[in-house]
């Protein structure tokens, strides 16, 4: 029976995937230094991906004893890395393997002959540099992350309880970031040489897919969109080949065109006649199948083309989202000339806040100072005017620390004094690192509330539905 992690609390269904993960690595490992070939590599760097995406996305929630998850995925990287030349030249082979058999004739035979021999011999020497590293670096690596993933201790503070993060909460957030970025990546390949855009969305998109991986079963939807995202990597990945083996082609020609190099006497039998028309024959092929990569991702993926997949993208962040109603924000804005008189004995509050990269969802993370110490918070909020979503939760300062920085060049501080008035609580925002000062309020309906009389002197006037007022837009 399959445990579902979704309800689980984040600190303990990470860890259980990292276990899973590091399980299915070292499984990959020994069947990798088994029989070392195209197939046991390409799964074991797909094993260690996943188990460093797991380590990566989580990373706030796996500190714990001493724990460095960050460390502990820069050294899954790095024993990934190792491996990708390796799988480089695996891809390249096979590719030039197909065309030589079916498109090339026997003056350009020779050329690319002379080309798959040194592609060859570095594949070889490849193959051994990666065995050496995985034999060396991830047995032990393995077992450090095993001890480090079975506990965990958690610190109760019945003074100021904080609910464990749900494992569907943690997964929404990151799938909503993630996904927001996949779509610019996309959005930015305008052309089939744009090799840097197009790698990053292939790799943002690895990370969605290995993240909803082992929890696909447990949303309608999941399985297909893992297809989606299965079919997307391949279509970049055919794109990322012939980009990268088009550039090896180019360096080899630039090679064989120089007179130093044809005065050379250590070339192949196979180098007998001139390696350069099968070159230049390469070079058109991969041209050729740039283009056609492209195509596929024009039609399906970028822009206009990518509305299909868009749309599932939403549906999967509402299914995660959807045993929560969405609390509606009712609020008014002003915009007065100065500090109402009497504010000296009003609750001050120090806000420090900052908002993350998007542009559809706007996500604030937000340090508040106040009597009771400090305390954290992220909100999203959707839509604009009176009414509006608004989903906040207490977060812990570890994974706020995590999120601060990119907030940079978007944040607001200021003091907030607040202000009782009857049955509604007005906030008072006096901004620090500019002259303004704005009154709030949050209301039962989306009437208009009667001023308090110690407003009126202040008032200039109402701002709600002016959008240069709100505190993203003032965020710098």
């Amino acid at each position: 029976m399959q445990i579902l992690l979704l309800p689980l609390p984040t600190r303990y269904a990470a860890r259980a995937v990292v276990m899973t993960r590091v399980e299915a690595a070292a499984a990959a490992r020994e069947s990798f230094l088994d029989r070392a070939g195209a197939d046991s590599l390409h799964d074991l760097r797909v094993a260690l991906r996943r188990l460093r995406a797991t380590l990566g996305a989580y990373r706030p929630f796996l500190r714990a004893g001493g724990v460095r998850p960050k460390r502990l995925a820069r050294r899954v990287a790095a024993v990934a890395r190792a491996t990708g030349r390796a799988r480089d030249l695996d891809v390249q082979l096979l590719w030039l393997e197909r065309k030589e058999r079916t498109e090339l004739d026997d003056r350009e035979e020779a050329g690319v002959r002379w080309f798959r021999d040194d592609l060859e011999a570095r594949r070889r020497e490849a193959y051994q540099a990666a065995r050496r590293r995985v034999a060396r670096d991830l047995p032990a690596l393995e077992q450090r992350i095993r001890r480090r993933m079975k506990e965990y201790r958690v610190r109760v503070q019945p003074e100021r309880p904080v609910g464990d993060v749900t494992f569907r909460d943690s997964l929404e957030h990151l799938l909503s970031r993630l996904l927001g970025e996949l779509t610019t990546a996309l959005d930015g390949i305008g052309s089939p040489s744009q090799r840097e855009q197009a790698h990053r969305a292939r790799i943002i998109g690895k990370r969605v897919r290995y993240l909803l991986e082992p929890v696909a079963g447990e949303l309608s939807s999941g399985k297909d969109f893992i297809k989606r995202l299965k079919v997307l990597q391949d279509d970049l990945g055919e794109l990322n080949d012939a980009q990268v083996l088009g550039e090896e082609v180019a360096v080899a020609f630039e090679a064989i065109s120089s007179e130093a190099h044809r005065m050379e006497q250590t070339r192949p039998a196979a180098t007998a006649r001139d390696p350069a028309p099968g070159l230049i024959a390469l070079a058109r092929l991969l041209h050729f199948r740039k283009q056609d990569a492209y195509r596929r991702l024009e039609a399906d993926w970028l822009r206009e083309g990518g509305r299909a997949w868009r749309e599932a993208s939403a549906g999967i962040l509402a299914e995660l989202g959807r045993d929560r109603a969405l609390p509606v924000e009712t609020e008014r804005k002003y915009l007065l000339s100065g500090m109402p008189p009497g504010s000296d004995a009003w609750t001050v509050l120090h806000i420090e806040q900052g908002y993350l990269p998007g542009e559809r969802i706007v996500e604030r993370l937000r340090r508040v100072r106040g009597p009771d110490g400090v305390r954290y918070f992220r909100t999203v909020k959707l839509g604009a005017g009176v009414s509006r979503i608004e989903i906040e939760e207490e977060m812990e300062q570890a994974l706020f620390d995590e999120l601060w920085s990119l907030t940079s060049g978007r944040r607001v501080a200021k003091r907030r004094y607040r202000a009782p008035d009857g049955a509604l609580m007005w906030e008072i925002d006096r901004f620090l690192d500019r002259d303004l000062v704005l009154a709030e309020v949050e209301l039962p309906n989306p009437d208009r509330p009667v001023l308090p009389d110690w407003l009126r002197p202040v008032l200039i006037r109402e701002v709600t539905d002016d959008p240069a007022f709100t505190n993203r837009s003032l965020a710098r």
